[in-house]
């Protein structure tokens, strides 16, 4: 068997007689597989391609239908504005407004107003006296759709329904308030008839040939409303299936092929002439074909395997970024901080004040990139706690009272009483943006004073829409700005002629926060009057409280130390300094070492309280120190030594990393001197 092995793999087959049969049936059988193949290949991307057509198609329609309706509802937005403020509008006026509606050709048949659901106006009012009067809470067919418009204050667009006056049509009706705060009520609706059919022409729907159309979702309930246009076996028959929004609720537009799904390509028939003639020819081409693929593919593969390359090199380059910045800038800041407790001639503190104000800038920017990289690569986490929003507005005026006293301005906190006390988000996030949209309003506002104003509802859920507005007296914002506001780097050309500071990245990752949360921040601006920031939070729910207040805080902070030992280890010898000269006044035995293989030294003979680690050293780094404690059997008598974690990499993967050791706390770089006091004090003397 192995003789017959070796001499099937010597023979020289392209001399052999078998060789052109062999050459020809080869190709043949493989031309023949592979074309069946390419059938099948053929046939679904043909459907796909035809189903892809007709979804662009469709998609074309649905756009210029949902832009009617909402041109139809734009129009008629001036009536219901008209009337909240002129509640009790003559009827000359009434029809004078709807004759200019009209004139905008949107489609409408008629204009109502109804005080208390009582239609008591009607324009154009020929051909349509039937529908003066009418009462819509004695209407059957009608009033369900008005209780379902005054519960959910929207516009709500029903039918096609049949019209007291005759003729089927659509019906928009929009709620109208009057009053403002607690007089706010309920003065009645505006009721636009729109003509189905002018509607349905001008979203081109009667001009498609080669497509059956047909919509459904009545009264906007989607796919559980009727067919009201066009036949209902198109919903039968696999269709494509957009959504029509629509002010509340949507209608759902389906469309097949007029002759149905064509089972196979048009062009198979050349395909099996051309494969089964020329055999040859087609392998070859079968096989240039496969080549260019797999040839696509690994240039994809290439592509993905770069850019994967490119995205670890730039979590790396942020990693190293920070952590060499944050080094030598926690030296830097905590140094200016204690000649700033130290120095009293004005001149030189004007000095330490610049560099001090840069270091923080530079700090802000590089805690802002961080969170922008976060928030694009996904790894940006909410932690939901129960927090009181209320200590927070009181936050800001603390934060922000220096420049407000420099500035002159009036600072005010207002809030909705009947408010939840604590709301379950993520604190942290919370504040930040409040910082943001504060510091922008404080930064930008040279004259009047800045509002922040909380305010919200209750939903029928239990769970709360909750605002924080942010109002101004600054120079606003003009309409073209307001579009890009948001992105990245970018800020108000207006600002940056008057030369005002930052890097433009705050308000992309309040933003960018707010959708974490679950909401959204709006804008309100006009030049020269000012702006308004507000933070829409959606489905808050109320908490409960249980976090330890300032009282419990102050407490903790109170408490001196008692000659507690503690080990400083860190391979930069400006920051163990730093950590002496901020705890030289405690009653502390400091000790010092420049590795983890010097601290384990250090800690043979003498055992410290605790052990203040940085991570990244030469010789033993900190995470090679805390496996040794932990897993190596000399050093056991160190585990009970709570380890507080201090460095200068911030990224959220080196974090989570830090998070998976038994460690007292994690402290990031820069340090402040009360910071790290209040760190030591909650592990050393827990209450």
């Amino acid at each position: 068997m192995h003789g017959w092995r070796k001499r099937f793999r010597g023979r020289n087959w392209s001399e052999s007689e078998i060789a052109p049969l062999a050459a020809f049936t080869l190709p043949l059988i493989l031309c023949l597989s592979l074309l069946v193949l390419l059938v099948n290949f053929e046939n679904r991307r043909y459907r796909q391609e035809v189903r892809a057509q007709l979804t662009d198609d469709l998609s074309s329609h649905r756009g210029r239908m949902e832009s009617e309706i909402n041109k139809t509802m734009y129009v008629t937005r001036s009536l219901g504005a008209y009337v909240a403020v002129n509640p009790n509008p003559d009827q000359a006026t009434f029809h004078a407004l709807s004759a200019e509606i009209l004139r905008s050709k949107a489609h409408i048949r008629n204009l109502g107003l109804g005080p208390d659901n009582i239609i008591r106006y009607l324009h154009p009012l020929r051909g349509n006296e039937a529908a003066l009067g009418l009462d819509f809470t004695k209407n059957r067919e009608q009033w369900p759709s008005v209780e379902r418009m005054m519960r959910l204050q929207k516009t709500i667009i029903t039918g096609p329904v049949n019209l007291v006056q005759g003729g089927r049509a659509f019906v928009a009706r929009t709620p109208i308030y009057i009053g403002e705060g607690s007089n706010r009520r309920y003065w009645g609706l505006v009721s636009v008839v729109i003509d189905a059919d002018s509607l349905i022409h001008a979203a081109g729907l009667r001009d498609s040939e080669k497509t059956h159309i047909a919509l459904r979702g009545t009264d906007g309930q989607g796919p559980r409303g009727e067919v009201f246009w066009g036949s209902p076996d198109v919903f039968e028959r696999d269709p494509v299936i957009l959504d029509v929004q629509l002010p509340t609720g949507t209608w759902q537009i389906g469309a097949i092929p007029s002759g149905g799904w064509q089972a196979q390509s048009p062009d198979l028939g050349m395909i099996w002439i051309v494969g089964s003639a020329g055999s040859l020819l087609l392998s070859t081409g079968l096989y240039l074909w496969v080549f260019r693929q797999r040839k696509r593919y690994l240039a994809l593969r290439k592509i993905s395997e770069q850019a994967e390359a490119a995205n670890r090199a730039k979590s790396e380059f942020l990693a190293n970024m920070s952590h060499e910045i944050r080094t030598p800038l926690n030296a830097t800041l905590g140094f200016a901080d204690i000649l700033n407790e130290e120095m009293t001639d004005p001149t030189h503190r004007q000095y330490l004040d610049a560099i001090r104000r840069n270091g923080r800038s530079l700090l802000n920017l590089l805690n802002d990139i961080l969170d922008v990289s976060r928030i694009e690569a996904g790894k940006l986490e909410i932690s939901p706690a129960d927090c009181d929003w209320r200590l927070i507005l009181e936050e800001m005026g603390n934060v922000f009272m220096f420049m407000i006293r420099q500035k002159s301005l009036v600072w005010k906190v207002e809030h909705q009483k009947d408010l939840p006390v604590y709301i379950r988000t993520d604190e942290h996030r919370l504040r930040q943006i409040l910082l943001n949209l504060v510091g922008n309003a404080v930064k930008f506002t040279q004259h009047g004073g800045v509002t922040v104003l909380a305010s919200g509802y209750r939903k029928e859920d239990g769970s709360w829409t909750m605002r924080f507005a942010v109002q101004d007296t600054g120079p606003g914002i003009a309409r073209a700005q307001r579009a890009r506001i948001f992105e990245a780097f970018v800020q108000d050309q207006t600002m940056r002629r008057e030369r005002q500071e930052g890097t433009g990245l705050g308000l992309t990752i309040s933003s960018r926060l707010a959708h974490l949360l679950g909401g959204h921040i709006e804008l309100e601006s006009e030049p020269g009057r000012g702006s308004t920031f507000s933070l829409v939070l959606e489905d808050v729910h109320a908490g409960r409280g249980g976090s330890a207040g300032p009282a419990e805080a102050g407490a903790v902070a109170a408490r001196g130390f008692t000659g507690q030992r503690i080990l400083i280890v860190d391979d930069n010898e400006d920051n163990r300094t730093l950590v002496q000269h901020f705890l030289k006044k405690e009653d502390l035995s400091l000790q010092e070492a420049a590795n983890g293989q010097e601290a384990l030294d250090v800690c043979a003979n003498w055992k410290p309280d605790l052990i203040l680690l940085d991570l990244h050293m030469p010789v033993l780094d900190g995470y090679a120190m805390l496996e040794a404690i932990q897993e190596d059997g000399q050093y056991q008598d160190l585990q009970d030594i709570p380890v507080l974690l201090f460095t200068a990499d911030a990224m959220e993967e080196n974090i989570l990393r830090m998070k998976t050791y038994d460690t007292a706390g994690i402290l990031t770089k820069p340090l402040s001197r009360q910071g790290l006091i209040d760190a030591l004090q909650r592990v050393l003397q827990p209450v």
